[in-house]
């Protein structure tokens, strides 16, 4: 359940209008934004393409409301080339760990950003 509008999360204040979206989808169908996707355990598969594409579209942005992230990463080349490898690689792609994360992979783009 969404706490009051003066609540902040990881330093975005819930009265930014990014939350708006947030809000809205609680009112219309019960559920918080804070529970997972939509298209979760139990949910029926997409009909088409266009409602496929909306469900994975609806996990990016409640990605970057939740964590406060700019909305202008999307234009970053990195975001398109994650995106990308992520298509390119198919399911089963497992998410990599904090640890994963905060050694070896900023280990080794630090190494490649001195190499260019």
């Amino acid at each position: 359940m969404l706490k009051s509008e003066s609540s902040v999360t990881k330093g975005r204040a819930r009265t930014d209008s990014a939350w708006k979206h947030c809000k809205e989808m609680e009112r219309g169908d019960g559920k918080s934004y804070n529970k997972g996707n939509e298209h979760g355990k139990g949910h029926v598969p997409p009909k088409d393409a266009k409602e496929a594409w909306q469900l994975v579209t609806m996990d990016v942005g409640r990605f970057f409301f939740e964590n406060g992230i700019p909305i202008n990463v999307v234009t970053s080349a990195s975001f398109s080339s994650m995106f990308r490898s992520l298509g390119d690689y198919g399911r089963g792609y497992k998410v990599p760990s904090s640890y994963d994360l905060s050694t070896w992979v900023v280990e080794r783009s630090r190494n490649n950003e001195h190499n260019c």
